[in-house]
């Protein structure tokens, strides 16, 4: 959301946009903290979120599970996210989306979830389209692999609707393994496409995002709903500070809506 701007200005930003927290990019194209991250690094990190007063509640680090090379990367990034005190780190499974890379990802799932358990940070594997893991079914399957505790879902509506799944469905078979959510809205169309930054915001796009709230409030979820808008590395500070508070302020009105407000709506 803020990939233009340095770790510090970017969790500032997020603070001003009205969050109470924040995901770390630890991505190709937004680097804002990286495993060879040195300890001043880290603790200025630490203390930069703190100024904001953002708690720091995940972190997204993308590789090839399969890969050997790779995976061994991707456990430098949860060590990472330990230094930083992060509880959850983000990632897809790779691959393409095929029997045989599905297979690949699987045998490995319970390796990987060792491997959370040992660091202390929990894993979140999200369904994403063209990905091995793609749809509900690869992703319960993904849960069942893993048969841990600390690897679990990342349910993103966008991913799961562009691959025919009905959200709501979805989120009814997949919260028992619901460990942290990406949300957002897409631009949709024929070919539903995610769209640019302004179509993510929610509320101004395709899907009907009110009732999955509710789903979500009413399961009992007590994870992250984390902001998550693709393509915006591009944007100034102001139009990802825009994009971000109006996404914040539809969200919450949503949720107070789904809890019950209270309040006159007329004035005396």
């Amino acid at each position: 959301m803020f990939a233009s701007l340095s770790v510090e200005d970017a969790l500032q930003h997020i603070a001003w946009s009205g969050f109470q927290a924040a995901e770390l990019a630890c991505l190709g194209n937004v680097k804002h903290v990286w495993p060879d991250n040195d300890d001043a690094t880290v603790d200025r990190v630490k203390e930069a979120a703190a100024n904001c007063g953002l708690e720091l509640v995940a972190m997204e680090a993308v590789a090839d599970l399969a890969n050997q090379e790779k995976r061994e990367w991707f456990y430098s990034a949860l060590a990472l996210a330990k230094k930083l005190g992060v509880p959850v780190v983000s990632t897809g499974s790779g691959g393409p989306d095929s029997p045989e890379a599905l297979e690949a990802v699987l045998k490995v799932l319970p390796e990987i979830a060792k491997e959370a358990e040992r660091q202390g940070v929990k894993v979140s594997l999200k369904a994403h389209v063209n990905a091995a893991v793609h749809d509900v079914e690869t992703a319960l399957m993904a849960a069942k692999a893993a048969d841990s505790p600390w690897l679990g879902i990342n349910y993103d509506a966008t991913h799961l609707y562009r691959e025919g799944e009905d959200i709501l469905d979805a989120w009814d078979r997949l919260a028992p393994h619901v460990v942290h959510i990406h949300f957002r809205d897409l631009k949709g169309g024929a070919n539903k496409e995610i769209g640019p930054p302004a179509f993510q915001v929610p509320g101004k796009g395709t899907l009907d995002l009110p009732p999955l709230l509710e789903r979500i409030v009413r399961s009992g979820y007590q994870g992250a709903l984390d902001l998550e808008v693709i393509g915006a590395w591009d944007l100034s500070a102001g139009e990802s500070t825009g994009i971000a508070a109006q996404s914040r302020g539809y969200i919450t009105r949503c949720l107070e809506e789904i809890s019950g407000r209270k309040g006159s709506t007329k004035s005396s």
